[in-house]
């Protein structure tokens, strides 16, 4: 039986503010425009560096065999990411759950990660490391970084060239007729489900990222963002709640290619899996609810684990396995809100979708499961020298947040 699970924590500098600047100064003579590449066929552009596109689909297997010693081969891949934490939000959860974890019985390890211009990196250029492993530039998605502002500790001669696209582990997946899936609690055009499926040089063009992923060729996608689907209110074929101003209705693109939907909890249970199947499910407009806000103000939305058990029941079927990467995307937002009880409920939120993979790789004996951080966000610390840390007790922790 072949099981690796790992739950890797990235010791990258934190932001206390955790601020995202949004206005680059971007060299247009050397831009690429992507939007161009954009074809109704599955090849979605000409990706650079060939050999790069099958480096980082071993990405997670070269981790296993040099952490743990092993050159085993796996089938499957999931890999969950709980956006913008790092050991200390997943210490909270714990006294705040008054129990260990699920990813506490997981080998543990680190990882060092940067991104081109800054020591401390966003979800942008910390899903682009994961998912192309490839450093690039604060708010770029999956293409090589600015030269001009690169940290000193890089050669510019040494770097992928600016703005040319770097495909994917879940492109190279793709290429390799394994089934393909992204689940967030987020916009799926959000930044970290943005970089293992569009190629664009600013977070933000969401609209365009969901215009890559819907011709990407990815077999299952769940999760918020419908909005970025449908044609906006100044369109003649206005969709309510849509907000595309090229007035594009990508949801009649889909089920052209043969994707079915799903918007609440109740229709994607009702989805009955098949081989070959494709599925998108928006269960939300805009983003996700937060977990503790979930049961009682979103109850039509599911869980972060009972989507991604739904999604296994469907890509488990795939004959030549498949890829799944598995955002919680809440802990970023909650380290931006300095919102204790939110971080600790949708750290918590995130473990439970790490037993259901853990659980499924266990039962299925093929599978990687890996579960990292992509950055950290808000500062959080339990403890510091103004206080007397040494002596408190765990309800010191826990009942200023269960009240």
């Amino acid at each position: 039986m072949k099981i690796r699970i790992a739950f890797i924590i990235f010791p990258w500098k934190a932001d206390p503010r955790c601020t995202h600047p949004h206005h680059l100064d971007h060299n247009l003579d050397r831009k690429l425009d992507l939007s161009s590449e954009v074809r109704e066929q599955d090849e979605i552009m000409t990706v650079h560096r060939p050999l790069r596109f099958w480096t980082t689909f071993h990405l997670a297997l070269a981790f296993v065999s040099s952490a743990f010693g092993t050159d085993e081969h796996f089938k499957n891949i999931i890999m969950l990411i709980p956006d913008g934490c790092d050991d200390a939000a997943f210490a909270l959860a714990r006294w705040y759950k008054g129990e260990n974890l699920k990813v506490d019985e997981l080998d543990r390890g680190t990882m060092l990660a940067k991104m081109a211009n800054s020591i401390i990196a966003d979800s942008a250029p910390g899903g682009t490391a994961l998912s192309a492993g490839v450093y690039s530039t604060d708010n770029f998605i999956a293409v090589g970084p600015r030269t001009e502002d690169l940290l000193t500790i890089f050669d510019p001669s040494d770097m992928i060239p600016p703005y040319a696209p770097m495909a994917t582990v879940l492109e190279a997946a793709n290429s390799l007729q394994m089934s393909t899936g992204m689940i967030s609690t987020s916009r799926l055009s959000h930044a970290t489900p943005a970089a293992y499926s569009a190629h664009v040089d600013d977070r933000g063009k969401e609209e365009e990222i969901t215009l890559h992923q819907v011709h990407n060729n990815i077999d299952l996608m769940m999760g918020g963002g419908r909005r970025d689907l449908l044609p906006g209110a100044d369109c003649p074929n206005a969709v309510p709640g849509g907000n595309r101003a090229d007035c594009r209705n990508l949801e009649d693109e889909l089920s052209e290619r043969g994707y079915e939907f799903c918007r609440t909890a109740d229709e994607m249970a009702q989805l009955e899996a098949k081989e070959g199947q494709k599925v998108w499910c928006s269960f939300a407009v805009s983003h996700m609810a937060a977990d503790i806000d979930r049961q009682h103000f979103a109850k039509s939305e599911p869980s972060l684990a009972e989507m991604t058990a739904k999604a296994l029941e469907i890509l488990s079927l795939s004959p030549k396995g498949f890829f799944l990467m598995v955002e919680g995307a809440q802990p970023d937002w909650a380290g931006h809100a300095n919102d204790p009880v939110w971080m600790a409920t949708d750290i918590i939120a995130f473990d439970d979708a790490v037993k259901v993979a853990v659980d499924f790789a266990v039962d299925d004996g093929e599978t990687l499961v890996l579960a990292m951080p992509d950055h950290n966000c808000g500062g959080l610390k339990i403890g510091n020298y103004l206080h007397e840390y040494v002596e408190r007790p765990v309800e010191f922790v826990r009942e200023p947040l269960l009240n």
